[in-house]
């Protein structure tokens, strides 16, 4: 079974409006900052992925993806490649977080991994007002400054 396929309706249809919208001001200064909406896991591993935004044809979704090596970095990953990985431990796949709910941006949650080298999604909201489900525009700028990691990527190939 595919990722996207373990994905509630509701979820895959907010990452499709969340990709959708980031893709109208793609590149500009009105770029959003969403509330992520889902998070992946390998069990077994430390590896995590917050995924705000997900492109349709591509199955291509963008978020803050942890490989479990102390390194997490806001990028784009492929739902059809993260179904081939496997726990070298037991096995297992890559599974959707059911009791995962989102209570800040990806970009608080961006900071927070930086600076404990992991996703931590357990940490207090240490800075955030915004209750509709996006932050402040451009408020992802500057992680991706000097990272290499070109957030439209993606949407340039819708």
């Amino acid at each position: 079974m595919e990722i996207s396929q373990r994905l509630t309706e509701a979820q895959r249809a907010q990452l499709l409006e969340n990709g959708r919208q980031q893709q109208e001001v793609a590149g500009t200064a009105q770029e959003k900052d969403f509330f992520p909406v889902v998070r992946l896991f390998l069990p077994g591993t430390d590896a995590v992925w917050l995924l705000t935004e997900l492109e349709p044809r591509h199955g291509i979704a963008f978020g803050l993806c942890d490989l479990g090596l102390g390194f997490p970095e806001l990028g784009s990953v492929s739902l059809r490649e993260l179904m081939t990985l496997r726990s070298p431990f037991n096995r297992f796949g890559v599974e959707v977080d059911t009791m995962f709910v989102a209570d800040r941006p990806l970009s608080a949650y961006a900071r927070e991994a930086r600076a404990c080298g992991r996703i931590v999604t357990d940490l207090p909201a240490l800075t955030d007002d915004s209750k509709d489900g996006v932050a402040d525009p451009g408020a992802l700028s500057p992680y991706l400054e000097g990272e290499g990691v070109d957030a439209t990527d993606w949407r340039e190939m819708a």
